[in-house]
């Protein structure tokens, strides 16, 4: 269950970051909505691979932490 809700959280977190830079750059420029999608996932790319990574570890450390109070 709560790797569930550490999921859902990193998909929340990663499309309003995409949202966003779509709108910043539509607002920046002349770019259309696919143009603006194209460049805005190109940017995003590193934070939603450091979001990913980060619920992985935490959840990674969840885990161990079961493990640990299952052996005592």
């Amino acid at each position: 269950m709560v790797g569930m809700t550490a999921l859902a959280d990193i998909v929340v977190r990663n499309s309003i970051t995409l949202i966003d830079f779509i709108e910043r750059i539509q607002v920046c420029g002349d770019s259309n909505l696919a143009d603006a999608s194209i460049k805005a996932g190109a940017f995003s790319l590193r934070p939603t691979f450091i979001n990913g990574r980060r619920g992985y570890v935490r959840s990674l450390c969840h885990y161990i932490q079961s493990l640990k109070i299952l052996e005592a």
